[in-house]
């Protein structure tokens, strides 16, 4: 996906925009915060989730900063957003191969 230089660099409009600042600094705390939730998900999956889930509202919130509505940093940031806060709900540990079903069997 598009990150905030494609948004910053695109115009002069938009260059100008306080919101491209804010957007640089919604998606880069986005996406720690996605891989730190990744990262913590797997020995206690709430805390993950709850860091997953406020990068997600970062990228859903930061288009609202915007003076100039562009529509290509809108719907980048929004997806990605919403794909955080969806994931967010199934992120969890791996489990661990003794707790896999009795018939399944791992390849080789």
């Amino acid at each position: 996906m598009w990150g905030p230089l494609i948004f910053s660099t695109t115009s002069t409009r938009v260059t100008t925009d306080q919101g491209a600042g804010y957007n640089w600094f919604a998606f880069g705390v986005g996406g720690i915060l996605g891989v730190l939730g990744l990262i913590v998900a797997q020995k206690r999956p709430m805390p993950g989730r709850i860091a997953l889930a406020i990068g997600g509202l970062l990228l859903i919130a930061v288009p609202f900063v915007y003076e100039n509505r562009a529509l290509l940093p809108i719907a980048t940031s929004m997806v990605l957003g919403i794909a955080m806060l969806v994931s967010s709900f199934f992120l969890g540990p791996m489990p661990a191969p003794r707790h896999m079903p009795a018939g399944h069997q791992a390849r080789p």
